[in-house]
């Protein structure tokens, strides 16, 4: 397995390099400006869309985190039901078996499924 190298931004070597680094700082800066002077004067103007896009972001999390929340609470009610002794394994049919033993499965962090 090889390692991927993070990239790094080195210092500036020497008055060129340096020279370089500051051109090229105020040319983004020169170019960055204008661009978020017409959209921060079109936010202004147009208020309502970011407002919009915000509160349908903000409910779209918060429906996420509920149904995060009631499913981790089904899930761990589900778990206190599983506990299953060598007997009651040894007294089930193949299908019930089938079903506990991918129920277990579930309950213990695997994907699993009944196939028949």
């Amino acid at each position: 397995m090889s390692r991927r190298r993070r990239l790094r931004i080195r210092r500036p070597r020497g008055p060129a390099e340096l020279a370089a680094a500051g051109l090229t700082f105020a040319a983004g800066t020169a170019l960055l400006l204008p661009g978020l002077r017409v959209l921060l004067g079109a936010l202004v103007t147009h208020w309502q869309w970011p407002s919009l896009i915000l509160l349908v972001v903000a409910g779209a999390g918060a429906l996420r985190a509920g149904l995060a929340r009631s499913r981790q609470r089904r899930d761990r009610v589900r778990r206190v039901g599983l506990s299953l002794r060598a007997e009651q394994l040894d007294a089930m049919d193949d299908p019930a078996f089938e079903e506990a033993l991918r129920d277990l499965m579930i309950r213990d962090g695997w994907r699993a499924r009944r196939v028949g």
